[in-house]
């Protein structure tokens, strides 16, 4: 679903670019699981460098959204990095 995002909210090509610039870095980092269940398996430090990697080639407006069914309980470090109070109220309304 993640994945889905980045590529609706850059476009086809430029997300697919972006995209491939992670999973590199993931790659590189022994961190690369795409599905999002998995990446909740990762121990909080790998998770926090995990989105800190997709951060550093994306907006936190672009994964925002997901804060709306990814709440705190369910991972608190992906929360309280794209929680967008702002955004989140235009979702939601």
């Amino acid at each position: 679903m993640w994945i889905g995002l980045i590529i609706s909210e850059l476009g086809r090509k430029q997300g697919l670019e972006q995209l491939y610039k992670i999973i590199d870095e993931l790659q590189e980092n022994k961190i690369c699981v795409p599905y999002f269940s998995k990446i909740k398996g990762l121990d909080r430090e790998k998770r926090k460098l995990y989105w800190n990697i997709v951060c550093s080639y994306i907006s936190q407006q672009v994964l925002s959204p997901l804060t709306v069914v990814v709440t705190p309980d369910i991972d608190d470090i992906f929360y309280n990095k794209f929680f967008d109070f702002h955004l989140t109220l235009m979702i939601v309304y």
